[in-house]
């Protein structure tokens, strides 16, 4: 757990979560969308940990 109450994880797995601490896929696109409007280039976004995460929706 980190220290302001989400589940921490490393990189590649996914964490265990409670119906009121679960990332949402709607709130996940939109971070998607958000970070495309600001013209990121998602070199530091980890694909295969996306691509598990919205298999898991």
């Amino acid at each position: 757990m980190s220290t302001h109450g989400a589940p921490s994880f490393t990189a590649g797995t996914l964490p265990a979560y409670t119906d009121a601490s679960a990332p949402h896929l709607t709130m996940t696109s939109c971070a998607l969308l958000l970070l495309m409007i600001l013209h990121d280039d998602f070199k530091r976004l980890d694909r295969a940990w996306l691509v598990r995460f919205v298999r898991a929706c």
